[in-house]
């Protein structure tokens, strides 16, 4: 290539004014200086982050879950012997019914929650039903038939059956037909005493019904072997 004369270059810079430097040159990311120029069209794809997964939840609780919270509040119930408990969780029109033996008769004596209330403390006579075996009347105050026939020895170790009956004797049990549709809390206790091999067992299952604001307790039966 030939080289203009000192005097013709002279001229042209005064005419077109100085040359604007070129930009120094970037080497591309990750290639030596002075390597190739990167093709774009040739680069690798920058991964993306991939779409969050979504957001596990815990699952729904099983239908009938607050049912099987009133067992604790039942055992409790049971241990302190809280008469105004039993009548705060009383049906409001149904009241409750009390029943001696495993087979619910329609004459069982029925109590509203006021009437709880105030036998717990009242010396009044009931007669209940009648005895297994003898037939004789279950006369007792509310009080003695509660520790007699709705009480259970050591009720926060008894096994618990909620809508499954775990004591079973001679006398048949028809809750599901007196209480079409209720659901039961039962507490068992399996039996103490090896000399009677397993036949001091007693059962009590409280009987709810479902109302507006919760479910409501219309019966208390007592089973326990029977003659």
């Amino acid at each position: 290539m030939r080289r203009l004369p000192f005097c013709v270059a002279l001229a042209l810079t005064a005419c077109l004014g100085p040359l604007a430097p070129l930009p120094p040159h970037s080497p591309a990311q990750g290639s030596a200086p002075g390597g190739p120029a990167e093709d774009p069209e040739q680069r690798e794809p920058v991964p993306t982050a991939a779409p969050p997964s979504p957001v596990s939840r815990a699952p729904r609780a099983p239908e009938g879950s607050s049912f099987e919270r009133l067992v604790p509040l039942l055992r409790r119930m049971l241990a302190e012997r809280d008469l105004a408990g039993l009548a705060d969780h009383a049906h409001p029109t149904k009241g409750v019914r009390f029943s001696p033996y495993a087979f619910v008769s329609e004459g069982d004596v029925t109590l509203s929650a006021d009437e709880i209330r105030s036998a717990a403390t009242q010396p009044k006579v009931r007669t209940w039903g009648s005895y297994d075996g003898s037939g004789h009347p279950i006369r007792y105050t509310f009080s003695q038939y509660f520790d007699r026939f709705v009480a259970i020895p050591d009720p926060s170790r008894a096994q618990v059956g909620v809508d499954r009956q775990l004591g079973s004797g001679n006398t048949p049990s028809n809750l599901a037909e007196r209480y079409p549709g209720a659901r039961f809390i039962e507490l068992h206790h399996p039996g103490s005493d090896p000399k009677y091999d397993g036949m001091d067992w007693q059962s009590v299952r409280f009987v709810f019904e479902s109302v507006e604001d919760g479910w409501r307790l219309v019966g208390v039966i007592h089973d326990q072997w029977t003659i």
